[in-house]
């Protein structure tokens, strides 16, 4: 056989399954160095002409609805004003739909441990238990 690499004759092993179309490790490195720039290329030059594609053309703002022309193929809005509103809208539905969904969750035992008693309510159950204030906090980790 013929190596793709290099050029040379050589004679591949009996036992493979698959019979290698280069005569040794170099040469099978700079293949797929090879394969690797080609498939790289490949992407650089899609992603260039989908760029070129998009530069220079009218697009119409999700903010505010006027038409403008692109100045970067990842501009969405025709100015920063526009996309400061939509952000700011943005994160205020995000906000209310998390409290909506949390709204009603419950409580899990630390929130339940860390809820407030008024004081009078801790200084009657001390009474009650013939602990000072300091022995039932102690005791209870208050």
């Amino acid at each position: 056989m013929i190596c793709k690499i290099c050029g040379k004759e050589y004679e591949p092993p009996k036992k493979m399954g698959r019979r290698p179309s280069v005569c040794s490790f170099e040469c099978h490195c700079a293949l797929e160095k090879k394969q690797l720039d080609k498939k790289r290329e490949r992407a650089r030059q899609m992603s260039m002409a989908k760029t070129r594609n998009e530069i220079g053309q009218e697009y119409k703002c999700p903010s505010c609805g006027n038409v403008f022309i692109k100045n970067h193929a990842n501009q969405k809005y025709c100015s920063e004003e526009c996309f400061k509103k939509h952000k700011s809208e943005a994160n205020r539905v995000y906000s209310v739909r998390y409290h909506e969904r949390h709204a009603n969750a419950p409580k899990t035992p630390k929130q339940i441990d860390k809820e407030i008693t008024p004081f009078s309510e801790i200084i009657a159950k001390c009474k009650e238990q013939g602990l000072s204030y300091g022995q039932y906090v102690q005791q209870y980790n208050l």
